[in-house]
C-alpha cells in the first residue's frame, strides 16, 4: 500500500505508471521531475481528496491520459475545470 507518491528514481524510460487501488492521499513536490515521459497514470481508487494534491501532476508535460476515477477529489467543485486549466493541450480526462 502506497500513502504518498514520492520517492521515485529519476527515469526517462517510464511512461506507464498503474497505481489504481491503494491508499495514495498526496502526490510529492519532486514526483514529476522524477517521470518526466510519463505518459499515462492511473490513480483510481484512492485517497486523493483535494485540487490541491494534484497541484504536482502539473509538471508532468507529456501526461496524456489520467484515471482519477474513485477519489474523494472528484466531489470537489470545479474539478474539471481545475484540470482543464492546469493541463497540457494533449492531455485526456478519463470520465
Amino acid at each position: 500500500v502506497i500513502a504518498l507518491l514520492d520517492g521515485f528514481p529519476p527515469s526517462e524510460t517510464l511512461n506507464i505508471l498503474l497505481l489504481a487501488n491503494n491508499r495514495i492521499g498526496a502526490i510529492g513536490p519532486g514526483f514529476a521531475r522524477s517521470v518526466p515521459n510519463l505518459s499515462t497514470l492511473v490513480l483510481s481508487g484512492n485517497r486523493l481528496g483535494s485540487l490541491a494534491d494534484l497541484e504536482p501532476l502539473h509538471g508532468l508535460a507529456k501526461l496524456e491520459h489520467l484515471s482519477l476515477l474513485d477519489n474523494p477529489v472528484r466531489s470537489e467543485r470545479h474539478y474539471r475545470e481545475y484540470l482543464i486549466h492546469k493541463a497540457s493541450p494533449e492531455y485526456f480526462l478519463c470520465r
